[in-house]
């Protein structure tokens, strides 16, 4: 409420203002006494009576400051500050008058006039401070005017930003202008342009006037430029019939002072001003129509204003045929990005856009993370020296953080109820207008038109030089934070479409706050819908940019490289994330896929840089290899994915295996896919175990945690859930099995008296061994799904792989949104159609998730996904894959031996499916030498394997999984008996300890083979840890077992490349004299224990039979010389094989006299030498094993014999106590 004495005072200023006879500045002054005690709706009804007051009292001033500035006779500061003042007092009521009249200025009120005073501010020679508040005071005239803007208010609008072509001027229309009385943007379809009929019919022209005046608007290369032309001198209001105005060129008003600080980048400088003033113009006038909608036509005509004439130039790579609604997926290709004259200003309109269409959550909000764009300040009028909005200003460095979002955050995101519209969309006038929601809702909501424009100036910010970082990781944010649901309100183009329903049932689409903002933005926000599909297709396709953007060729600097990797490891965390959490339908997995396949071809180069960190490909190549891996094993179990994609994958990655990375990750890959195929088809469990006191049981998994080894066991079954159980039996399993058709030799044979219900927990085979392995397992692989990458860190750092982790779940049920283990067999797809009598999707079928068909197919493609390992050129890369082969052979074997304590031996463990890789590499180059001997070593431990597999039957023939056996059988021959003694190694120690016990068919005819091979490894100098002596002694002494008449059957002579047989009845007793001298002579001593315990076992096996061997009592001297080495472990081990014979005592007093007492005796002797030191630890496990056996002999050979005098005149019996008393008293000694 005022006061009496300010009523009065506001009566007095009324009357003042009204008085013609006062000058202007008097009544300039009573004006701001008026308007300062009035409110806005006062103040703007005040000018709207008093409208031709007000603008004599503007103009007059305006005039009269001009006329100020431009004295001469005066001091220039004099002039400069009282001119100053004059003109700031004048454009004050300008802006007065352009907020609170424009209902009057649309209707083109004082146009003419207003054109005149525009001219001048506008002009080049202005300073830069006053050309930035006519840009701003400018664009609010020019939306007033809107429709009935005149061609000269377009040709100023379109020369506000100086240094730009005059192609800008000169264009006609614009791909985006809206079809007539568009009801969707309530945009006339009338331009409004003012044509010289319109001055003829003026009512102010003087048809019979010779000399008439206009305002001519021309653009100079700095800026506007003005001239008067004959039009009509009545309209100027400061003319008169006398002594009209001549035709003058209009000159600056106010020229920069010394001190003022010139902007150097002009075009950069004022283009930042149009657009902030766009945007926070729109909400300054005060309409009538104070509503929402209102403010949005005002900025929806000044954006049309924008695309015609500057959007051509800022943006020439603008694409007016991409649509959200119809996206173009048109993959990209590699091409170079230069930097152009306006690339500035495009990065100012890529910030603006990206800043008004990001729908920020607020740090500290409740139910989710902070935004990763972190907001800004928001658009207010500006005071003193305009300047852009602090959001242009910022560089930010966006916090991004892909892989672990909050549970409450996913959840609320994903919530219908906590999502509504941002409020501006709410009908009510009476509500505070923003000029950033009205801004934001044209740019989102407004029509699909306009969200296209929006998306695609979204695709300019990938295709900027990556000079320009920030606006591209400005982008990718804002994406980020559209894909993960971290906005607080769901721009509506998110949200799924209603009106163009496919083939395939839509969810229903989420609802906003209610119905009733529908009436405030009309059918916009139903019409803009694309649906969260569309913008995941859009993203990845016009991410992917950053990856095939040239930096600028050779010379380039070298920080550009750390700014396109950084930029592309942000695109790959938001592909992972992706990935791992959205729900995605075919297309969208197609899509990706292509996607991922693209980039891979086109960073990744056929040869690999020596200086990986010196090139995109080899700073991403691990990253890039891990997400297309397994983002491809995902996508099977979700979608169908075609068969030409499959070739073309495997086609990509079988080109790249020179790559080191792409083999580490494939191999990462298997283990994990193993792991998986062990659980479902051999109900197996191969993880490790998670955090201390988790149950084990098929519950959801939040996040994987540090785990530790844990033994092999099977799954915990629920009575509910179990895999096997009921009708799910594995009957059923293997007749799926045989469905997926993926593996032939994947045997299966039904057991139906069998059930999984009576399989009760047992202990595991070899814990200790698979305890060991698992320590190695850890090291891959941080849980019991696939995690390649290191643990997700701490941290935030955006542009790590570290924080966004992928995983192969190995009991997901396929879900993208929650990836937990739910027993898969249970998994259900759209159409409710059930796992347990459903197909995978890989197969054709319907159900997602990990199946037991499912499991076998991906398990093999994968397997073969790099093509021929023997293929590869490099050498180091066939050796490092076929060693990953040969650790996945480890794996099988682990399942092949615990399968039968569950009970599950239906289905065979597919050993061979590597053997003709292994075959085929015996061809190839000696480069290749190291990649050679690991193929055989994998050939030998794999058909082993298959031959001992749990069921298999006893007769080699009837085995399909060993079809390659005459191959093996022909590679051992040529292998055994051929000059290399690397290959020669390779097969003794991998194959010939094991060899006799498979009992393959015609195992015999190698039998030559053999030996020869042991003896050319025995009599080799080599003495190092390469070289097999110990399994060559051991080939030999399992030889040494096998049947006489065995000797008498055709075996190959021991040639390269000949098929000669002959037989070889006395091979025994050549081996048998390879053994002793082994143990006599041989310098390794794992090799001569094993010589003295191939030696022993034949001994006992010659007394158990009776056999005549004179030779016998040789070997038992040999084996006792063996017992006074030096060595003591040897010692240990022969005293151990002695006492084995210690069970023959009879028949050897039978069949040999005297034989037994040398025993004694040597046994005797060697106590004697060791008893000094019996006391030492390294000799006590000797005296024991020596004292032990002498005790047994002893007992065995009876009183008589021990009590028997020899020919020293004592006794074996006295001898005994000798010993045992020079063993006591050297013990007492010691203590």
């Amino acid at each position: 409420m005022f006061t009496k004495k300010s009523h009065q005072d506001v009566k007095k200023s009324t009357v003042k203002i009204q008085d013609s006879k006062k000058d202007s500045t008097t009544r300039l002054k009573h004006l701001k006494i008026v308007l300062e005690h009035y409110d806005v709706d006062e103040a703007k009804n005040y000018f709207e009576n008093n409208f031709s007051h007000v603008y004599f009292i503007l103009y007059d001033n305006f005039i009269l400051a001009e006329n100020n500035l431009r004295q001469r006779e005066l001091p220039f500061h004099l002039v400069h500050k009282a001119g100053r003042e004059e003109l700031e007092g004048a454009l004050s009521l300008l802006e007065k008058v352009l907020c609170l009249l424009p209902e009057l200025i649309g209707k083109r009120w004082q146009l003419h006039s207003l054109t005149r005073i525009f001219s001048k501010l506008l002009h080049s020679g202005n300073s830069q401070k006053l050309r930035a508040e006519a840009i701003r005071y400018f664009l609010l005239w020019y939306q007033a005017l809107g429709d009935n803007a005149t061609a000269e208010a377009h040709r100023m609008f379109a020369t506000l930003v100086p240094g730009l072509p005059d192609t800008c001027i000169q264009s006609i229309g614009s791909p985006f202008k809206p079809k007539p009385f568009d009801v969707v943007t309530n945009i006339s379809s009338d331009t409004g342009d003012f044509k010289m009929e319109d001055i003829m019919h003026h009512p102010n022209f003087n048809t019979t006037a010779d000399s008439v005046k206009k305002v001519v608007v021309e653009q100079t290369p700095t800026g506007i430029m003005g001239k008067l032309a004959n039009v009509s001198a009545s309209i100027f209001h400061d003319t008169n019939a006398l002594n009209p105005v001549q035709s003058v060129d209009i000159q600056p008003l106010l020229t920069a002072n010394a001190n003022e600080k010139i902007v150097d980048n002009e075009t950069k400088y004022f283009f930042e001003i149009l657009l902030d003033g766009m945007a926070t113009s729109v909400t300054k006038i005060h309409w009538k129509d104070r509503s929402h909608a209102k403010a949005m036509r005002s900025f929806a005509f000044l954006l049309e204003k924008f695309k015609i004439y500057y959007l051509p130039i800022i943006c020439p790579q603008f694409n007016h045929k991409n649509s959200l609604y119809k996206p173009n997926l048109e993959l990209p290709v590699q091409h170079t990005i230069l930097e152009d004259d306006f690339v500035h200003c495009r990065v100012i309109l890529i910030k603006w856009v990206a800043s008004y269409a990001h729908y920020m959550k607020k740090p500290g909000s409740e139910g989710g993370q902070p935004s990763s764009m972190t907001s800004t300040s928001s658009h207010q009028p500006h005071s003193g020296t305009p300047t852009p909005a602090a959001s242009l200003h910022h560089e930010e460095e966006t916090s991004f953080t892909v892989g672990h979002p909050s549970d409450s955050s996913r959840a609320s995101s994903h919530d219908s109820t906590s999502i509504t519209p941002h409020p501006s969309l709410e009908s009510g006038g009476a509500e505070e207008l923003v000029s950033e929601a009205a801004v934001r809702d044209v740019l989102c909501c407004w029509s699909r038109e306009h969200v296209d424009f929006t998306v695609e100036v979204l695709r300019q910010g990938f295709l900027l030089p990556f000079s320009h970082a920030p606006a591209i990781r400005r982008v990718i944010a804002l994406y980020k934070d559209w894909i993960q649901m971290n906005v607080a309100e769901i721009p509506p183009f998110l949200m799924e479409s209603t009106l163009e329903p496919s083939g395939e049932p839509l969810a229903p689409p989420r609802r906003l706050r209610n119905d009733s903002y529908l009436g405030a933005v009309g059918r916009d926000n139903v019409m803009v819908r694309a649906g969260m599909q569309n913008v995941l297709q859009v993203f990845m396709t016009q991410a992917a940019n950053v990856f095939v953007g040239g930096s600028g060729g050779p010379g380039a600097e070298p920080h550009l490289l750390d700014e396109q990797t950084d930029t592309c490891k942000r695109v790959l965390n938001i592909y992972r994330y992706m990935v791992m959490h959205i729900a995605m339908d075919a297309s969208s997995w197609e899509q990706l896929l292509l996607v991922l396949l693209q980039i891979t071809s086109l960073v990744l180069t056929k040869v690999p840089p020596k200086s990986k960190g010196y090139t995109l490909g080899g700073s991403l190549a691990p990253a890039l290899f891990q997400t297309l891996i397994v983002t491809w094993i995902k996508a099977n179990l979700n979608v169908a994915v075609r068969s030409e994609l499959w070739q073309d994958f495997m086609e990509l990655l079988t080109r790249l295996t020179h790559w080191e990375d792409l083999i580490k990750e494939w191999a990462k890959t298997m283990e994990t896919l193993t792991r998986v195929l062990a659980r479902h088809v051999y109900s197996l469990e191969l993880s490790e175990a998670t955090a201390e006191g988790r149950g084990r049981g098929r519950r959801p998994v939040p996040a994987p945690a540090p785990c530790r080894p844990q033994p092999l066991r099977p799954p915990a079954r629920n009575a509910g859930k179990s895999r096997m159980s009921g009708e799910s039996s594995r009957k059923e399993v293997a007749r799926r099995l045989a469905r997926a058709r993926s593996d032939p030799h994947l045997n299966r044979h039904t057991d139906d008296t069998k059930d999984s219900s009576s399989v009760k927990p047992r202990r595991w085979y070899s814990l200790d061994s698979l305890r060991q392995s698992s320590q190695q397992e850890e090291r891959d692989s941080a849980s019991g799904s696939r995690s390649p990458s290191p643990a997700p860190s701490s941290g935030v750092e955006s542009s790590s792989i570290k924080d966004s982790p992928l995983q192969i779940d190995l009991a997901s049920d396929g879900g993208n949104v929650e990836w937990s283990e739910t027993d898969s067999n249970t998994a259900v797809c759209s159409s409710g159609v059930g796992a347990p009598s459903g197909v995978g999707v890989v197969l054709g079928g319907t159900a997602r998730g990990w199946l037991p068909d499912v499991a076998c197919v991906l398990w093999r493609r994968m397997l073969a996904a790099l093509g021929d390992p023997n293929a590869l050129r490099d050498p180091q890369a066939h050796h490092n894959l076929f060693k990953y082969l040969v650790h996945l052979n480890a794996t099988l074997i682990k399942i092949s031996q615990n399968q039968t304590l569950n009970g599950n031996t239906e289905i065979h463990v597919p050993f061979n499916l590597v053997a003709g890789w292994c075959l085929e590499a015996e061809a190839l180059p000696p480069s290749h030498r190291a990649g050679k001997l690991v193929a055989l070593r994998l050939l030998c431990e794999s058909t082993a394997a298959q031959a001992q597999g749990p069921g298999a039957p006893t007769s080699c023939s009837g085995r399909p999984h060993l079809a390659h056996l005459q191959l093996y059988q022909r590679a051992l021959h040529h292998g055994l008996t051929g000059e290399d003694r690397s290959v020669v190694d390779v097969l003794v120690e991998h194959a010939a300890p094991r060899y006799l016990s498979l009992a393959l068919d015609g195992y015999s005819l190698l039998l030559l083979d053999f030996v020869h091979a042991s003896t050319v490894v025995l009599n080799s100098s080599d003495m190092g840890p390469s070289c097999p002596r110990t399994a060559a002694v051991t080939f030999l002494g399992s030889l040494l077992a096998l049947p006489d008449e065995l000797m008498n059957a055709p075996m190959l002579q021991p040639y390269p490349h000949q098929y000669n047989t002959v037989s070889c009845p006395d091979l025994k007793e050549h081996v048998l004299n390879i053994v002793v001298r082994v143990c006599r002579r041989e310098g390794s001593a794992a090799a001569r224990c094993a010589g003295a315990c191939a030696l022993a076992a034949h001994v006992a096996h010659l007394l158990a039979e009776r056999a005549e061997a004179p030779r016998l009592p040789s070997y038992v001297t040999c084996l006792l010389q063996m017992l006074m080495m030096k060595n003591k472990t040897i010692a240990k081990v022969v005293s151990d094989a002695v006492l084995v014979l210690a069970d023959y005592t009879d028949r050897i007093v039978e069949l040999y006299p005297g034989l037994v007492e040398k025993i004694i005796k040597w046994i005797c002797a060697c106590l004697a030498q060791i008893s000094s030191v019996s006391g030492r630890e390294s000799v006590k496990p000797l005296a024991g094993s020596l004292l032990l056996c002498l005790a047994e002999y002893a007992v065995r050979c009876g009183p008589a014999r021990l009590l028997a005098h020899r020919e020293d005149g004592g006794s074996l019996l006295l001898l005994v106590f000798k010993v045992m008393a020079m063993l006591l008293r050297d013990l007492y000694d010691e203590d």
